[in-house]
């Protein structure tokens, strides 16, 4: 999966690392600046100041 790291309205990427956790075989992304844990598959927002927002899909053939 591939997401854009940018949230609608803001000309700056998010710096999403590994938070070390899963969640039903998820990845889960951290980004500390706005303290939100991201899920790899869907691109949702699972808590922190970004709760509820998804991530848009980019297409992987591009970046690959």
């Amino acid at each position: 999966m591939v997401h854009e790291r940018r949230i609608e309205g803001s000309d700056q990427p998010m710096e999403l690392r590994v938070s070390g956790a899963v969640l039903h075989g998820n990845l889960i992304m951290f980004d500390k600046k706005t303290n939100t844990r991201w899920l790899q598959e869907t691109g949702k927002a699972i808590d922190g100041e970004k709760k509820g927002l998804r991530l848009a899909q980019l297409d992987a053939k591009k970046w690959t």
